[in-house]
Parts: structure tokens; C-alpha cells; sequence
């Protein structure tokens, strides 16, 4: 299972290949909590508001850059697919183990009938899938 794995820099660099970028001191970064989705926001050189989305979706890793007026209506949203390997060049995805985590069959006041049990435990949402 693969996951996708982004710093500043390497956000930064990927959205700069597709759209022109003030210095990176004046973009912002954030990871959004308990997903493997990042998203960066700017203010272009016409003062337009920008925000662009990196985030898997259905499986596939994607590009969302959005732009429009502070306040106003939306200019523009464009949606960029990418590679796999393009992002794993650009060092953007990690792989990921199943997790196992150990769980107890009880019944009545806590006494297990069954012992202890192992379930496979993972997480859909923030995850690439890979082509079959």
C-alpha cells in the first residue's frame, strides 16, 4: 500500500511546475488531520486568492488548484492527475504496512470465550491504490 508523503519544499516544487509561485516564505502549508492530504495557499501577482489541494482521491493521487478573487467569485479550478512514478521521483509517496491490531472476543462481564483474536485493520481514505 502506498501513501502519499509531502514537505513544503517538495509541495512547493510540484506546484510550481504547473503554476508560477511567489517565493516560498509566502505560501502556506498544512497537512489536513489524520489524512494524507496537504493543501498550500498564496496570493498570485494579480492578487488573486490561491489554494492548491494534494490529495489521493478513488485511489489516484491528485492536483487541485483553485484560484479567485479574496472575497469574491471563483476564477478558475483545475485539476491535475498525476503519476505515480513522477511522485515517486519526487520522493512523494512512502510505503505503507497493513497494521495488525490485537483484539479480545468477550462476553458477559469481560471474560473472553474465544481468546484473543487478530484483526487486519487499514484505512481507505488517504491511500494509493495501485493498477491491477
Amino acid at each position: 500500500m502506498l501513501q502519499l508523503h509531502a514537505t513544503k519544499t517538495r509541495l512547493y516544487k510540484l506546484v510550481c511546475s504547473l503554476e508560477s509561485l511567489p517565493p516560498m516564505g509566502r505560501t502556506q502549508v498544512r497537512k489536513t488531520y489524520r489524512t494524507a492530504s496537504y493543501w498550500m495557499e498564496w496570493t498570485d501577482s494579480t492578487g488573486l486568492w490561491c489554494k492548491a489541494y494534494f490529495s489521493p482521491c478513488a485511489g489516484k493521487p491528485l492536483l487541485t488548484i483553485m484560484k479567485r478573487e479574496p472575497g469574491g467569485p471563483e476564477v478558475s479550478y483545475k485539476t491535475y492527475p498525476l503519476t505515480l512514478e513522477d511522485l515517486r521521483e519526487r520522493g512523494m509517496v512512502r510505503e505503507m504496512g497493513a497494521v495488525v491490531f490485537p483484539r479480545k472476543t468477550c462476553y458477559g462481564r469481560g471474560r473472553s470465550i474465544e481468546g484473543n483474536h487478530f484483526i487486519l485493520h487499514h484505512r481507505i481514505f488517504g491511500f494509493i491504490l495501485p493498477d491491477f
